[in-house]
């Protein structure tokens, strides 16, 4: 963030008292080793989590409306897995106001407008103002022929007191005045084409607040973690299903970074010596808690992706320093390299 720039917004404090909420925080003694269960040490940590989102070039994006009121999308971007096909339908069904089953949206394909990379959370931000801006475009043409096309029923209404929700345009005034998008588009004869071209999106943070409860067998060191809680603010959450596997991938990330994962290399040879799974350890679902998800779920009024920002590095940060806090609680050793080892305990 620039100096003297203005956050869009930021509800980090909300994220902090939900979560701590959630995973009964005001329980916790403070005192390292207070807690315990049976025989093993119970901490308890927290940590913030923050990523940047937006603040790279954005998209161009490419859309016709058939003549049976269809919007067909294609943009230049690409989908890892992180759900940009559902988001991006979503947003052209909300801006135009037809329902998702009438959205067809393309990526993948280098003849489409150009888009950044899918990396440092830009593509909700930097797509989804793209879609928003193509299909806002189409929305207003679409009106404007609604209150000017003979026979129309909105025939001399002010274009600025139409909306569109399910397929329709209608009269604010008078919703029983409506005309669906096919009637409208179909009465040209021929489908309607629009484009828009790439700008710059805002530079934002998605930030979140993430709560660890880790057990600790004294003995032998085996560090577990038994519970997370997580609260972020990502702006609008266009799909909560999507987000939330996000932040479930996140975590677990964060889990095989901070207790598992390491790259051994012989100094001698500068060879790795775990090159293969059998050695590189990842965590397997025996490894992964209880994950409880929350989002406040507000716009941020700098993004033109609806309010959203992106999100899809965020849920990972913090994951690792509130697991060595947790880990400190438990057993009073503040540990500062990964990966959080048996032997760094002992």
């Amino acid at each position: 963030m620039a100096d003297g720039e203005e956050w869009g917004s930021n509800y980090l404090r909300e994220c902090y008292d939900r979560a701590a909420a959630k995973f009964g925080w005001s329980r916790r003694n403070p005192r390292p080793g207070s807690m315990r269960d049976g025989g093993e040490l119970i901490g308890w940590g927290m940590a913030t989590s923050a990523h940047t989102a937006g603040g790279r070039p954005g998209s161009g994006a490419r859309m016709t409306l058939d003549v049976r009121g269809r919007a067909h999308i294609q943009v230049g971007t690409h989908d890892i897995g992180t759900g940009t096909y559902t988001i991006m339908t979503q947003i052209a069904g909300e801006v135009l106001g037809i329902p998702v089953d009438d959205v067809t949206f393309e990526l993948g394909d280098s003849a489409f407008p150009l888009s950044y990379a899918s990396g440092a959370s830009t593509t909700a931000p930097g797509v989804g103002t793209a879609v928003n801006r193509v299909c806002s475009a189409a929305r207003k043409a679409v009106i404007e022929m609604a209150v000017s096309q003979p026979g129309s029923p909105l025939r001399g209404v002010p274009a600025d007191r139409v909306d569109t929700g399910d397929g329709h345009l209608f009269d604010t005034a008078d919703r029983r005045t409506r005309v669906s998008y096919r009637s409208v588009i179909g009465h040209g004869g021929k489908p309607l084409h629009f484009e828009v071209e790439p700008v710059d999106t805002p530079l934002g943070y998605s930030t979140g607040a993430v709560f660890v409860e880790v057990r600790v067998d004294p003995l032998l060191g085996r560090i577990r973690v038994s519970r997370v809680v997580g609260c972020y603010d990502p702006g609008t959450v266009l799909n909560r299903k999507t987000a939330r596997s996000q932040v479930l991938g996140g975590i677990i990330w964060g889990i095989g970074f901070t207790l598992f994962e390491h790259t051994l290399v012989d100094p001698a040879t500068a060879r790795i010596v775990n090159p293969n799974l059998s050695g590189y350890l990842i965590p397997v679902n025996a490894d992964v808690p209880d994950i409880e998800v929350q989002f406040i779920d507000r716009p941020d009024p700098a993004s033109d992706a609806l309010g959203a920002r992106g999100f899809g590095e965020t849920p990972m940060t913090g994951v690792t320093a509130a697991i060595a806090n947790a880990v400190f609680h438990a057993t009073g050793k503040r540990v500062r390299d990964l990966p959080l080892t048996q032997d760094k305990l002992l």
